[in-house]
């Protein structure tokens, strides 16, 4: 009975004493694991943190301005369509394209200006280009004009008449100074084959029965013509 006892308290004592140990261990394991998560921690706490994405809600920066772009310069207008007659110190711009037809596009035209009929053409252009002005003080309803062509009765056959048109001088001859009655269209419409220079205005000044008739051609023409001969 004494021998039984005995055993049963050797048998708890090394029950306890592994349960001893084992709690041990445990313990120890334990303690490693904290000391590891601990290093684990530091090393990573030491590290550079790496860079984070722009959030997409960040403000982007705006661009730089453009550099302005400067203004090219406009065109230059073409040079005007103007008349010279030396010998009646004449010097005048030319509006062209006036209906010659249509008082009320000419008449305030001619009353400052000479006058380019829309029915002919321009200096360059082999036709005729017929041009007309005042030669009185007066228009035909009683208004006060410039009396531009007042002089034409001064002229003579193979007098000198220049047109300057885009940039460029025309020279004629005068070959003809004839009157005519002014419901007579016979020169305004006809249509020359060579290129041919008309001025027109009432003559005498302020009269309106009759128109005097100027006509040049182009001195190159004329020298041609000369030389074929």
């Amino acid at each position: 009975m004494a021998k039984g006892r005995s055993h049963s308290l050797i048998a708890l004592s090394l029950y306890v004493l592994i349960l001893y140990v084992v709690i041990g261990i445990t313990n120890s394991f334990a303690d490693h694991i904290f000391v590891w998560a601990e290093q684990i921690k530091e090393s990573k706490s030491s590290q550079p943190e790496a860079a984070q994405p722009a959030s997409k809600s960040a403000t982007i920066p705006a661009p730089s301005p453009a550099v302005p772009v400067p203004a090219l310069p406009a065109a230059a207008p073409s040079a005007e369509f103007t008349i010279n007659i030396p010998k009646i110190n004449l010097a005048e711009k030319i509006i062209a394209g006036v209906d010659p037809f249509n008082k009320s596009a000419y008449l305030p035209v001619i009353a400052n200006n000479v006058a380019q009929a829309s029915n002919s053409k321009l200096p360059g252009e082999n036709s005729l280009i017929y041009l007309f002005a005042h030669s009185g003080n007066r228009s035909r309803d009683g208004r006060s004009v410039r009396p531009i062509f007042s002089a034409l009765a001064e002229l003579s056959v193979h007098d000198i008449i220049n047109l300057g048109y885009r940039g460029k001088s025309f020279n004629y001859r005068i070959t003809d100074i004839e009157l005519y009655s002014s419901k007579d269209p016979t020169v305004l419409l006809s249509k020359p084959t060579e290129e041919t220079l008309v001025l027109q205005t009432c003559w005498p000044p302020e009269a309106t029965s009759k128109i005097l008739i100027i006509t040049a051609k182009p001195i190159s023409q004329l020298v041609a013509s000369s030389n074929s001969l």
